[in-house]
């Protein structure tokens, strides 16, 4: 079994992840390989894909729930690709599995079959497949985030500081917020202020006289505000065009791949998938 820092690993990878084998020769070109922002541009993608799974403006009704369990779905998604390469894991099942684990850590449970049939449609087969790799990746994302569960969001202290007028405004605010990477870098009430003066600057007073917000938070918080601003998060759609292609080279070089899957004797995985919308 593998050591990391000089202790037994809790676990061995399943084989659903990291399937073994080579890679089969390196790309002929430059334009064959994935670049580091072509990385990020995908994982944004599959980020902005969470709160359409769940959260408050999940497409699918029976998926509906608070916005707490989008925010930690992409948390967990964050976390875990911090320490791991789109290489490794197809980043659509973790994308699904961590909406699965985050509703059990908000306690607002989603089956993974439901999370699945988010997917697939009404193709149960592919549905079945789907919630099995959802499963089987599940302990590989919780020791991808070394088991740390401990997941704060801006949105509770937002409400805590909203006018009636600003509501849905600072929350839709706040959700675009958690897919950036300001949670990696800025406490949750920084982001719960920094919600509300980009949606109204002229409540900086009453968030520094009512609340007894201290000069620090009101900076940081202005600043997060000011670069959010100046480099607002690309909407969906946008993105869609863009990562078409990036996907297709990286299912060429990936471990889970269909043809590496194949050769490590893993389950086939199916070759075509029907689109999120």
């Amino acid at each position: 079994m593998a050591k990391r820092e000089g202790r037994e690993a809790p676990f061995e990878p399943p084989p659903r992840c990291l399937v073994g084998g080579e890679l089969n020769a390196p790309p002929s070109s430059a334009e064959k390989i994935v670049s580091l922002s072509e990385e990020s541009a995908l994982k944004r993608w599959y980020e902005l894909q969470i709160g359409r799974v769940c959260g408050r403006k999940a497409t699918d009704p029976r998926l509906k729930r608070s916005e707490k369990v989008a925010a930690s779905a992409i948390a967990l998604f964050k976390r875990f690709f911090l320490s791991h390469s789109l290489l490794e894991c197809d980043p659509l099942t973790v994308s699904l599995c961590a909406v699965f684990c985050a509703s059990k850590l908000e306690d607002e449970f989603v089956s993974a079959a439901d999370v699945a049939r988010s997917y697939s449609g009404e193709d149960v087969a592919r549905q079945k497949n789907l919630e099995k790799e959802i499963m089987d990746v599940e302990p590989t994302l919780l020791a991808g985030v070394d088991y740390d569960l401990r997941l704060a969001h801006p949105h509770r202290p937002l409400r805590a500081l909203l006018d009636e007028h600003v509501k849905d405004r600072a929350l839709d605010v706040a959700d675009d917020l958690v897919v950036t990477d300001a949670p990696l870098l800025h406490g949750p009430a920084v982001l719960a202020v920094a919600s509300v003066l980009l949606v109204d600057k002229t409540l900086e007073p009453k968030l520094r006289d009512k609340f007894g917000l201290d000069a620090d938070l009101l900076a940081e918080a202005n600043d997060l505000a000011k670069s959010h601003a100046a480099d607002p998060l690309p909407s969906l759609d946008a993105l869609t065009a863009t990562v078409k292609p990036i996907r297709k080279r990286l299912k060429k070089l990936a471990l889970w791949r269909p043809e590496a899957a194949e050769g490590s004797g893993a389950d086939e995985r199916p070759s075509k998938r029907k689109k999120l919308e």
